[in-house]
């Protein structure tokens, strides 16, 4: 039996649910109140799974743009509201409370008209419903559970506070493919609905390179990426009465919407799916939900108003559109790279878009900036990277992305020098990496082995993964140490010969396992020739060491030098 959804209440504004961890090191579990008035006491926002963290940031950042909507008329007084607030550490419990409790009736998981996140008496045209393990990211097809984790009898039934973290995480990450219909729902096809063509078929989160700013605590880090006015933008972020978040809207209808997004607040409560959780008979548990497509958009051109992500110009979309512009499109994470890796596209005002016009930095980013101009910010920054990656057309969860580097604030103004030297030092790091992938592409190669299948790929891949692995903890702990004072020309030098030597060493090993003669030749290369243009390579890239660090202190005979 399945309880009527009229009865019971769990009210995401009073009831704790947000797993978080204090700045004490003690963990806890707050409601949406105490995590806004307590800020101040929390470091981060954590989940069941990490990636629950961003979408939880978000709702709260809606929160404080309706709170705060008529607080500040202009941009000065935006500034002016978010120095107080920083110097205050604390955001004003009266204002919370006041609107927390105006709407506090559509932050009820159940029990209400208009639940939240949800459709009230939503139903499967042919079938109850699903299991919750169908909301839950880090969960397999029953089919599938061979190797799952957890054990398949806690999945008959979850917390109601854990189902309101998935709840948030599923409008957020939900992955496309077919979807069971739902009653009233007009987009069907053969029994089933399709990703709208198009439109994004994922959460909306699914789409972007999620980026956010951390600082001491939750409330600085709340701060940081509560862009109130974004020079790049016409946008009224803060003060728009039409940008409303999904709790102030009208209860959606079953069908799927196309709708274009008016704000910050829509697109961080963004409703990419039609949902209702399914309580057991007490109400005190969560046995299943019936979902299907809700509100869709299209994933470009939404800069002006989404400030969590980096973008670029795409031709593509251009000749697909249509259109007389280059649209631009979010950039996504690569789940196999280490996020300092893309730090063009995070820190530098044109990205990775050579030639192109515009600021394609996160819009969290440019706030930062500006507000260094009045001295308030703290001196470091942590950049923190979220994501789900999709496969098989966006219809199953293929990994996730969960890094951060932190950089001393001064790199997140568009004229840092010390910014644009870093970027070239990763860029002559990607270099030089190549470098060793071909080396030992080469040694292969002077063995006589001209495969170019699975076991030649894997050990370019090997070589990458090794190189990638080694660099990683320098470079971290380099781009923390770029700050105000530092002769930026000598520490990048350093940073490359460091680099450099670890390369080296690094080919020194692959060298050390080959069998083959110095001598011995194949295909016109032999082991002394690729390591000749080993060695040239990584100076091309990183500039030379000296004669005694790239020789001798590697064991590189003359004899060997003479045999290439």
């Amino acid at each position: 039996m399945i309880v009527d959804d009229s009865k019971g209440a769990f009210c995401l504004v009073n009831d704790p649910w947000i797993l978080v961890s204090r700045t004490d090191g003690s963990s806890d579990e707050v409601s949406l109140r105490d995590l806004l008035l307590d800020a101040g006491t929390i470091r981060s926002i954590d989940g069941d799974i990490p990636q629950q963290a961003l979408p939880i940031l978000r709702l709260a950042l809606a929160v404080l743009y309706r709170a705060y909507c008529s607080e500040a008329e202009y941009d000065d007084d935006k500034y002016d509201l978010w120095e107080r607030l920083w110097k205050s550490q604390r955001f004003e419990s009266e204002l919370i409370n006041k609107y927390l409790m105006l709407w506090r009736g559509n932050f009820q998981l159940y029990g209400s008209d208009h639940p939240f996140m949800q459709v009230s008496g939503l139903t499967y045209a042919d079938k109850d419903y699903d299991r919750i393990g169908e909301m839950i990211a880090d969960v397999p097809k029953p089919d599938k559970c061979l190797f799952d984790l957890r054990d398949s009898r806690q999945l008959e039934s979850i917390s109601l506070d854990e189902a309101a973290r998935w709840l948030v995480f599923f409008q957020a990450y939900d992955v496309a493919g077919i979807k069971t219909p739902v009653t009233g729902n007009k987009h069907v096809t053969s029994g089933k609905v399709y990703p709208p063509k198009g439109m994004v078929g994922t959460g909306f989160l699914g789409v972007l390179g999620g980026v956010f700013l951390e600082g001491e605590n939750l409330f600085q880090t709340l701060l940081l990426n509560w862009v109130l006015v974004d020079k790049a933008s016409d946008q009224v972020l803060l003060g728009n009465d039409d940008d409303l978040p999904s709790w102030e809207r009208p209860m959606p209808p079953a069908d799927l919407c196309v709708v274009d997004p008016t704000g910050p607040c829509e697109l961080m409560t963004w409703q990419s799916r039609r949902v209702r959780l399914v309580l057991d008979e007490a109400g005190r548990r969560v046995v299943g939900q019936v979902s299907c497509y809700g509100d869709t958009t299209t994933a470009n051109d939404n800069q002006r108003i989404e400030m969590m992500t980096s973008w670029r110009p795409s031709k593509a979309q251009q000749k697909k559109l249509s259109t007389s512009y280059l649209p631009w499109m979010p950039v996504m994470h690569d789940p196999s790279k280490a996020l300092w890796r893309s730090l063009a596209a995070i820190i530098a005002q044109g990205g990775n878009n050579k030639g192109s016009d515009g600021d394609f930095r996160p819009g969290v980013i440019r706030w930062v900036e500006t507000l260094q101009e009045d001295g308030d910010v703290s001196s470091s920054i942590t950049v923190h990277a979220q994501g789900m990656a999709y496969g098989t057309q966006s219809s199953v969860f293929s990994d996730a992305i969960d890094d951060t580097f932190s950089v001393d604030v001064s790199m997140l103004r568009h004229d840092s020098e010390a910014a644009r030297k870093a970027v070239e030092v990763v860029s002559q790091a990607d270099s030089a990496v190549y470098c060793l992938v071909k080396f030992a592409e080469n040694i292969e190669k002077s063995a006589g082995d001209k495969r170019r299948d699975n076991p030649a790929r894997a050990l370019e891949n090997d070589a990458r993964e090794s190189a990638y692995g080694r660099l990683d903890a320098i470079f971290r702990d380099k781009l923390a140490g770029l700050v105000p004072g530092v002769d930026v020309d000598g520490y990048c030098t350093s940073w490359k010969d460091d680099a450099h030597r670890i390369l080296l060493h690094l080919g020194r090993q692959y060298l050390s396992r080959s069998n083959v003669s110095a001598f011995q030749e194949h295909d016109d290369m032999s082991v002394g020739k690729a390591w000749v243009q080993y060695q040239g390579g990584l100076d091309a890239a990183l500039g030379r060491l000296s004669k005694h660090e790239s020789e001798e202190s590697f064991g590189i005979s003359n004899q060997e030098r003479k045999g290439e």
